[in-house]
């Protein structure tokens, strides 16, 4: 018998892991003492970069939905770099779960 999951609990999973991905190079960032921008995030992470137009908006238009959505959840929040460009940090309450998690 074959089982296929329903579309939108695939669209689930791959957002879990999309985000952690974003938090995982985002608490890097962090113990670095960095402050990250979306096109950074999107580089380290792996998330689709272009190469064709390098400067496109589009190219990190995942990153910034996913951002988005852990502002909303209050797990992220806006540093400033040190250009005074606006970057991104996990909270201080997300540090502190990881570290927990980590710990265990």
């Amino acid at each position: 018998m074959y089982y296929a999951m329903k579309p939108k609990k695939h669209a689930r999973i791959g957002m879990f892991h999309l985000e952690e991905a974003v938090l995982d190079v985002l608490l890097a960032a962090r113990n670095k003492g960095e402050c990250i921008g979306v096109a950074e995030i999107s580089k380290r992470s792996g998330i689709y970069r272009s190469l064709e137009n390098e400067n496109s908006a589009l190219n990190d238009s995942i990153v910034r939905g996913l951002l988005i959505k852990l502002i909303c959840e209050d797990r992220i929040e806006e540093c400033k770099k040190p250009n005074n460009q606006r970057g991104w940090q996990i909270t201080e309450r997300e540090f502190l779960d990881r570290r927990d998690e980590i710990e265990e």
